[in-house]
């Protein structure tokens, strides 16, 4: 099969080779986050063109979410948190 072909268990294993990988040279996470992104969301309705979705503009959801990323990093900074 084709390297493109993402649907086989060869795929999946390469997917856990490279995380495995990952790990040995930086070593086990100690933190795992995921965020979801909402198009109702302020920040994207209120900057969409006129009679557009956020379907419509995949640049400004890409936007959006590396400032919410960026303000989260900022907060897991912050020393309220406590430290690590």
């Amino acid at each position: 099969l084709p390297s493109s072909y993402t649907r086989g268990d060869q795929h999946v294993r390469k997917l856990y080779q490279d995380s495995m990988e990952i790990v040995r040279c930086f070593g086990k996470p100690s933190l795992f986050i995921t965020m979801t992104a909402n198009p109702q969301w302020p920040g994207i309705v209120g900057n969409l063109a006129p009679g557009c979705t956020a379907q419509d503009d995949p640049a400004l959801k890409a936007t959006v979410i590396a400032l919410k990323r960026r303000a989260l990093d900022e907060q897991a900074q912050n020393p309220f948190w406590g430290s690590c």
